[in-house]
């Protein structure tokens, strides 16, 4: 089993608490106890001993020879000619194991019988569906205190509720020893009406967490579990674990719920992980939570600290695990029939509420301190290199585009929160003047690209808002449904997340627009020497363009060609100063000659005066 592989589920899990239900199969039970196929043949060797034959093939095939019929659990017992009494004490010897003194016990509850009845109580889980014939799931629940409600073809309907009040386990092939078992494949063909009606609305209303079940013979489940060619609409997704050498999920299934597939060692191993990664989940939460505001004072009280360098990593990388968790959460990005711009929009603003805090955080660091670059570098390179999502939307709506040109602008989302924490770290420095803290975020962080090696490159041509949001800037921005509206969306989203480090708008606005020219120019200095009229004769690189999507009267990247071009007054005072300000720091390499070229080429690029720094460049220059 891959760790990582449990984040996303144990994310899914604690957001939405007794929304996933379990659907377990006798793997859950640690071979304790056989299989209803393997009592079943064990059944039809003891009739073929009776009728003084021996089998040497397959008993099911020797059974449907020699009676002319398939066998199915009350005819096995009829064959056996059991009376009443007699069918509990045949199957005792497979619900029961030998003690050390040899007597004939029920086995215990495995870990992750126990582990899961933990997870009940604590409000996790509250609906389990299980193949098993046995009682140890309802034991590791009574243990806990909690006296389940047990479903099964024969309870009152009114009893198959899929309201999450209490913890309910289907026994869907019967429940040992207090009704018939459906052990044979005949038994296994097909459900009673009333069970297949509440297993299809469990299975619409519910993400599943399958476990410790192959499916292989449970033929009718299967139909049921695949939608039986009904349309079901479905909430939330499927997880389904197999070991490395299990049988292949059915092909009915994987086309119609596309279930996460995760390998796993063993079910004890699986629920343990799982329980201890919601665990810590959950007690991040509940102790503090995770407001901007609350985000905010965890850094100014770390920072105040003797050693501040002892606590502060921890809080940063925590955080930054946890926007990291949620990106990668693949179960995010399923679903079936959505509006195009409702889903767009709805995953931009998950994002956004997400990553508030660990860009709260990253600014209040570069804000108080110019010390802890190597922190802040690390966390955008973690952010930075987020690997695609596999997004699994179909039937998408209201797009005007296709369907693989939206599920590209929908994967270059993931991006979105590197973005508003380079912003906040970045125009927070910016205002205090801390530029080896720039440094580390307009030009230590590198995206990791691989064809063969992995090649560190500058991060700029990814992460802009024109290749990250750029696939939905029209509804982002409104202006698909208010035509030439000016806006100022993605400024204003940064600044409600550092509002408290600005006396006003204006302030941050300055500190804004300083920022993305020096994030321009880091771009810049990859390029090398730049034609003159460049970008006013060509497409503005995304890089350059400011965080509207309007023409600004200042920023020359957003200003149409045939405007009289120049920077703002605040930007030209920021340079007049830099030289003095900038002295014996990191910034740009700590040769500011580096800044100065860069500089003149964006003058020259756009076609405006360069305004001066004081800055000389060498003479080979």
């Amino acid at each position: 089993m891959i760790p990582d592989d449990i984040i996303p589920v144990a994310f899914a899990v604690a957001s939405s608490p007794k929304r996933y239900a379990l659907l377990l199969g006798s793997g859950v039970s640690g071979g304790n106890l056989p299989t209803g196929k393997k009592i079943t043949k064990d059944l039809i060797r003891r009739i073929a001993d009776l009728s003084g034959e021996q089998i040497d093939g397959d008993p099911l095939e020797w059974y449907r020879n020699r009676y002319r019929e398939e066998p199915t659990f009350p005819g096995l017992f009829e064959t056996l000619r059991a009376r009443d009494g007699d069918e509990e004490a045949i199957l005792d010897d497979y619900f029961t194991i030998p003690d050390p003194e040899g007597r004939r016990v029920a086995p215990g509850p495995t870990p992750a019988h126990r582990t899961i009845a933990a997870m009940v109580k604590e409000g996790l889980i509250g609906l389990i569906v299980t193949t098993n014939f046995d009682d140890l799931m309802e034991r590791a629940l009574l243990d806990q205190g909690i006296q389940p409600v047990v479903i099964t073809e024969l309870s009152d309907p009114e009893m198959m509720s899929v309201f999450p009040d209490r913890c309910r386990i289907v026994k869907v092939n019967g429940d040992y020893p207090s009704t018939d078992l459906k052990m044979t494949p005949e038994d296994l063909k097909d459900y009673s009406p009333k069970i297949k009606d509440y297993l299809d609305r469990i299975f619409s209303e519910y993400g599943l967490i399958i476990c410790g079940w192959s499916a292989q013979d449970d033929t009718g489940l299967v139909k049921i579990l695949a939608g039986d060619g009904a349309q079901r609409v479905r909430r939330y997704s499927t997880i389904w674990c197999r070991r490395k050498d299990s049988t292949p999920i059915p092909e009915e299934v994987v086309r119609e719920l596309r279930p996460s597939e995760i390998e796993i060692a063993t079910a004890d191993e699986f629920f343990e992980e799982l329980s201890s990664r919601i665990e810590v989940l959950r007690r991040y939460d509940h102790r503090e939570p995770m407001s901007v505001s609350t985000a905010v004072q965890k850094v100014k009280r770390t920072l105040r600290e003797p050693k501040p360098e002892l606590m502060l990593p921890d809080l940063i990388r925590d955080e930054t695990d946890r926007v990291i968790g949620f990106i990668r959460d693949r179960l995010r990005y399923q679903a079936t029939g959505v509006d195009g711009r409702a889903y767009y929009l709805a995953t931009l603003r998950d994002l956004e509420n997400i990553t508030a805090p660990l860009a709260a955080m990253a600014a209040t660091v570069a804000y108080h301190d110019d010390t802890f670059t190597d922190l802040i570098s690390d966390m955008l390179v973690r952010l930075i290199n987020i690997p695609p999502i596999e997004i699994r939307v179909s039937g998408i709506q209201n797009i005007h585009k296709t369907d693989q040109d939206y599920i590209e602008g929908l994967s270059r989302l993931r991006r979105y929160p590197a973005l508003l924490v380079l912003y906040a770290s970045g125009i927070a420095a910016v205002r205090t003047g801390h530029f080896d803290t720039l440094e580390a975020i307009v030009r230590r962080p590198k995206e990791y690209r691989y064809g063969g090696l992995r090649k560190a490159v500058p991060y700029h041509d990814s992460v802009n808002l024109q290749e990250i949001a750029g696939f939905g800037a029209d509804w982002i921005t409104g202006t698909d449904e208010r035509p030439g509206e000016e806006t100022d969306y993605f400024s204003r989203v940064i600044y409600t997340m550092m509002q408290g480090l600005f006396p006003n708008r204006y302030a941050f606005n300055e500190s804004l627009d300083t920022f993305e020219y020096i994030t321009g120019l880091a771009y810049l200095v990859e390029l090398g020497d730049i034609a003159p009229g460049a970008f006013r004769s060509s497409a503005v690189p995304g890089p350059l363009r400011s965080r509207n999507w309007h023409r600004h009267p200042y920023l020359p990247g957003i200003s149409a060609p045939a405007h009289i071009l120049s920077l703002p007054p605040h930007l030209i005072a920021y340079l007049g100063d830099l030289k003095q300000r900038a002295a014996g720091s990191n910034f740009f390499g700590g040769d500011l000659s580096v800044f100065e070229k860069a500089h003149r080429n964006y003058a020259k690029g756009f076609g405006i005066d360069c305004p001066g720094t004081g800055i000389d460049l060498p003479d080979d220059a």
